[in-house]
């Protein structure tokens, strides 16, 4: 097994977390005993003031998923991060929170957003947003240079960002301006929030990826984070896609100023056949929790829609988690996937896990632990 861990998985920045700085996580999801998830995603809202072309919330909700109602009120949120902050299954804690939207853009419902971000980053935890920047302005740079990272959705270059967003030239500048304007709030008061700008390439907008790279180095982001359209509007410009992509990544990547692909060519065909893997074993959402717009808990991020499966209320966080995932203090079967697609995330994350289950059933956790144990230390058996 540890050929196999080393020469497939290690290659992965999501399974390297879970081995480096998750593996009691990890540790418990093998031994089959209840553990609470180390990450859990709030969506605010399932509203947008933006329209990405892409947007797979919407393209999931508009084909009969459904779009949620926006239910969380500003007491309903104090109780849920009251809820999610009190979490401890076997000794373990939910150490990261992210702020995001499968529809939605978090700042929309910018009071609540706020609010349970200071309660979280004061609590100590690690806390992100993934955010289309739009609303980032001075009066929220306080708030975020606290945490731990900010993520912008840019996507697109000035030329592109009206046909792909639905926004205008003047609403990218601004964009550029808010991350600017926060990373000067964050240098001059000292703080280490990340920056990050997000770029989904496209055939309309693969002319400005080198361009965006550089603006988004000169205006201080730290890293670029270089995805592909998996909505299936590629058509034949796959390989030219991917081929700007690993260029861009190339030419631009430091250890000073970070250029990624979050998908590679093995994960765009993946994702054109269907969810990222068997729907019966999904072990991702055991990992990552996910509270919906509507106040409920659900199975993953991308299933926060109305024909999703409601699995708890979010202001009892751990009786939901622990129903849904165990029956009698062992780890129950997955819980109903309606999504069509998967977060890039779980793609790595099934893969990996499965393999260990089917390790575990062969030769026992004992071993497999040893085995994993080795990687979590820095070391191979």
């Amino acid at each position: 097994m540890t050929e196999v861990v080393q020469a497939t998985y290690l290659k992965d920045a999501f399974v390297r977390d879970l081995l480096f700085k998750h593996y009691e996580y990890l540790e418990r999801f093998v031994l089959g005993v209840p553990f609470p998830p180390y990450e859990v995603e709030l969506q605010p809202s399932s509203r947008c003031n933006i329209s990405c072309r892409w947007c797979m919330g919407a393209v999931s909700c508009s084909a009969g998923g459904g779009f949620l109602s926006d239910n969380i009120t500003p007491s309903v949120m104090a109780e849920i991060v009251e809820s999610l902050l009190a979490v401890e299954i076997g000794g373990l804690v939910i150490k990261t929170f992210r702020f995001a939207g499968f529809t939605g853009e978090p700042l929309v419902r910018g009071d609540i957003t706020l609010s349970a971000i200071e309660t979280l980053t004061s609590a100590g935890r690690t806390v992100g947003l993934f955010t289309n920047g739009t609303l980032m302005s001075r009066a929220t740079w306080e708030t975020l240079s606290r945490m731990s990272y900010v993520h912008v959705s840019l996507d697109a270059g000035r030329d592109s960002y009206q046909l792909l967003k639905g926004g205008s030239r003047k609403m990218f500048d601004r964009v550029l301006e808010n991350i600017e304007g926060l990373r000067k709030y964050r240098d001059a008061c000292a703080r280490g929030v990340e920056l990050h700008v997000g770029f989904v390439v496209c055939p309309e907008n693969i002319g400005e990826l080198s361009h965006v790279i550089q603006t988004a180095r000169s205006v201080g982001v730290d890293s670029v984070f270089v995805k592909c359209d998996v909505t299936g509007r590629l058509g034949d410009s796959v390989s030219l896609v991917f081929d700007t992509i690993e260029a861009a990544c190339e030419a631009y990547n430091s250890p000073e100023f970070a250029v990624q692909a979050v998908h590679s060519r093995r994960d765009h065909v993946a994702m054109a056949a269907g969810p990222c893997y068997p729907k019966e074993a999904c072990h991702y959402q055991k990992l990552f929790g996910t509270i919906a717009p509507d106040g409920k808990m659900y199975p993953c991020d991308y299933n926060a829609m109305r024909c999703g499966q409601v699995i708890g209320d979010a202001r009892s966080f751990a009786l939901g988690w622990v129903r849904s995932h165990y029956s009698g203090g062992k780890k129950a079967g997955p819980l109903p996937c309606v999504s069509a697609f998967c977060p890039p995330i779980a793609s790595a994350m099934n893969a990996f896990l499965q393999n260990v289950e089917l390790a575990v059933n062969w030769h026992g956790s004992d071993v497999v632990l040893a085995c994993l144990k080795g990687f979590a230390n820095g070391m191979q058996l």
